[in-house]
């Protein structure tokens, strides 16, 4: 009996570094976290039967990496402030130039009463508000997103990470040099990261990140 227990043990062996060469991860219950994890994005599918949604450690780092290189403009290792307000600011002004040639609808780079007074029109009641602060359609960001791919993806990701931001920038930079690295900016996001997983498998999932919301 004792070699085929060894055998077997063998076996199972084998199959499971198949499927981690297939890019196939299981946390300690393979079953709460979904199944196989996708090896390019390090998130698993959600299951028919609603089994949570689940993001692994690579799947952060492979993200954390993405938003970083967004920001390191230069390609220097680091993400400096200016950069950072660099990249918001380009950012801004794209989306400025997109409501501008949306309005400007004859496109001659400049807006008449009748395109300013459509324009307003669109936007139905708030146009006739004369407060400040009246909520935008479409707000501009001080912080540089988390694009990840389905919206899906980025909503459930947007919950794990925080977009990169000036006070992370800050914060992330623990050696208080004039920039931050991308190992710093892991880092802080692991902290994040380790908090959310609650039961400690090397996943995060919607059911731990509703229950660190609600303070359980």
């Amino acid at each position: 009996m004792r070699p085929v227990a060894l055998y077997l043990g063998i076996a199972l062996l084998a199959g499971s570094a198949a499927a981690q060469g297939q890019g196939i991860e299981y946390g300690a219950d393979a079953s709460r976290i979904g199944g196989p994890v996708n090896p390019e994005t390090g998130i698993t599918p959600p299951r028919k039967d609603g089994t949570a949604r689940a993001v692994s450690r690579k799947g952060i780092d492979d993200t954390v990496e993405r938003m970083f290189k967004a920001a390191d403009s230069n390609r220097d290792g680091t993400v400096t402030l200016a950069e950072f307000n660099s990249e918001v600011d380009a950012r801004k002004n794209k989306i400025i130039a997109e409501r501008f040639a949306r309005i400007d609808t004859d496109h001659n780079q400049s807006l008449s009463m009748a395109e300013f007074a459509a324009w307003q029109r669109s936007i139905g009641a708030v146009a006739l508000s004369d407060r400040l602060d009246t909520p935008q359609t479409e707000m501009i960001a001080e912080s540089l997103p988390v694009e990840y791919g389905r919206k899906d993806d980025v909503d459930f990701m947007s919950a794990v990470l925080e977009p990169l931001n000036a006070t992370m920038i800050v914060s992330a930079n623990t050696d208080y040099d004039a920039g931050t690295s991308l190992a710093e900016l892991l880092e802080y996001e692991h902290g994040r990261f380790d908090k959310a997983d609650l039961n400690h498998d090397g996943f995060v999932t919607w059911d731990e990140i509703d229950k660190l919301r609600k303070g359980k």
